[in-house]
């Protein structure tokens, strides 16, 4: 068990600099115009902001509409480890005195982080600005192209893109896999304004039911 989540880990932290590198300005626009279609409404008064973590452990973004209830023996992530893994001071986090946008700009945003304390299995919410105007297959379509070209594991990602409702919410999905491991990761990618919002859950098959995890979203 301690391998599973010691390989957990070191996949998170491969993620983590994947997806800084997916802001799709990295590569070059695909010159098919349903690609490049921007699917997202625009919201008028809403501005990003951080979640809130409640007394009861509940995560909630009003601007992703995202909740997440904290399952037994899992642990949300502080504001300083988030910090350390973007690699950003601590009040930069900070909604109202720090600068937001400028760290979704510049890494993406990691707002909340939980994971399994006994498997490591995972749940992160991210944020990441969209620098063209493409939508969420084109992005995960990057993100497809970034895993494969991963070199410390072998991935298998899916061709096939999916659609399923998260916590009364509809996803663009992608799949990819580690067989070598078991493991498992799944992408769900909303585009709201010029941001993406991606719920990115990585767990061992056989160890964690994702259903079971999928049912904290509320």
């Amino acid at each position: 068990m301690k391998k599973s989540v010691k390989i957990l880990l070191i996949v998170i932290s491969l993620v983590l600099v994947l997806t800084a590198l997916t802001g799709c300005g990295n590569n070059e626009v695909n010159n098919n115009q349903s690609e490049l279609n921007n699917t997202s409404n625009q919201s008028e008064g809403e501005t990003l902001t951080r979640g809130t973590i409640d007394e009861n452990n509940v995560y909630n973004n009003g601007y992703a509409d995202i909740t997440f209830k904290l399952p037994d023996g899992w642990a949300f992530a502080t504001d300083e480890q988030i910090a350390d893994m973007m690699n950003v001071a601590v009040e930069m986090l900070d909604s109202e005195n720090g600068n937001l946008a400028e760290v979704i700009e510049e890494t993406g945003l990691y707002d909340m982080v939980a994971n399994d304390q006994t498997n490591g299995t995972s749940v992160m919410v991210m944020f990441e600005k969209s620098m063209l105007n493409v939508n969420e297959e084109y992005y995960l379509n990057n993100v497809k192209n970034g895993l494969e070209a991963v070199t410390e594991f072998s991935y298998q990602v899916s061709d096939e893109i999916t659609t399923q409702t998260v916590g009364g919410r509809e996803y663009k999905v992608l799949t990819a896999e580690v067989p070598e491991y078991n493991m498992v990761q799944k992408y769900y990618v909303e585009k709201k304004d010029n941001y993406f919002i991606d719920i990115l859950i990585t767990y061992i098959d056989g160890v964690a039911d994702l259903d079971s995890i999928l049912a904290n979203f509320q």
